[in-house]
């Protein structure tokens, strides 16, 4: 757990340097959970931890851009709001999770999450990559 803990802080300062590249970051998040869905091999654990780095910067650029760009009278709403969605999904992925790596393996597992986010990503591509370009998180 310290070097997932390590990861974990390896991603916030990358977050702090590249706060102006949050597509590239979540493009390597998207390649490395795809890449980590195929491969079978030992050092699947390394591709593992660079993305658990990746992820947590990008976690943190968007809540930064989020909080960037709300007025700071409804801030706290929206932020506890994004919170409890967060909250509210993950509970059930978390379950969904768990029940595909005990009937199948835990390489189904990651390949149904790098399915969905293939095709997050490609609705980001289209759709949010402009509204990022620009800045605007909430329209």
């Amino acid at each position: 757990w310290a070097v997932f803990a390590f990861a974990l802080a390896v991603g916030s300062f990358i977050a702090h340097r590249l706060h102006a590249h949050l597509g590239y970051i979540i493009y390597a998040a998207m390649f490395l959970m795809i890449t980590l869905s195929v491969t079978r091999k030992s050092w699947a654990l390394l591709i593992f931890m660079m993305y658990a780095i990746v992820n947590t910067a990008a976690v943190m650029l968007i809540e930064n851009r989020i909080q960037d760009s709300t007025p700071s009278a409804i801030r706290a709403s929206i932020l506890s709001f994004l919170s409890t969605v967060g909250n509210t999904i993950s509970l059930p992925a978390a379950l969904i999770m768990g029940w595909l790596i005990r009937q199948h393996n835990i390489f189904w597992a990651v390949g149904l999450m790098s399915l969905i986010a293939l095709i997050a990503g490609g609705y980001w591509f289209v759709v949010g990559s402009n509204r990022l370009k620009n800045k605007t998180i909430v329209s």
